[in-house]
């Protein structure tokens, strides 16, 4: 097995653990990034999904997938983050790719420096370049 097969069933046991359908749509959306087929048991969960919602146990595909936004949830500010440019990279990845090279140049997180620059490179407040960043950060290390 490679790496990509792995990362595919990792997103699958978090699927099954979690049962977030969102889960379930990464598991697909990573096998065919990496060109490898989908597992059967996340076809199976798929085909469970569809028929739950073709049959009327499940009023919309929300449900079906067992998805739901978090409260509060602000479509602006997800949007903003997620904000993908030329590059192909993510508004939210860029500032954490350019956190992590003033890291390297000296410039620490305990230091106000590193968030008011941010700040000023991606045009947000000092407090969101340091919630973008620490998010992402979140997630490299899980």
């Amino acid at each position: 097995m490679s790496i990509f097969h792995d990362d595919v069933r990792e997103a699958l046991f978090e699927y099954e653990r979690t049962e977030d359908g969102l889960l379930l749509l990464e598991v697909f959306r990573r096998a065919a990034q990496y060109g490898i087929p989908v597992p059967p048991d996340a076809y199976l969960a798929l085909n469970g999904v569809l028929d739950r919602y073709q049959s009327g146990e499940c009023k919309t595909l929300d449900e079906a997938f067992n998805v739901k936004r978090p409260q509060n949830w602000k479509q602006p500010a997800t949007q903003a983050k997620r904000q993908i440019d030329r590059t192909g990279m993510s508004r939210i990845g860029r500032l954490w790719h350019r956190g992590k090279e003033l890291q390297a140049a000296g410039i620490m997180p305990t230091d106000n420096a590193l968030w008011e620059a941010l700040a000023a490179e991606f045009y947000v407040s000092p407090s969101r370049a340091k919630n973008w960043f620490y998010e992402v950060e979140h997630k490299q290390k899980n």
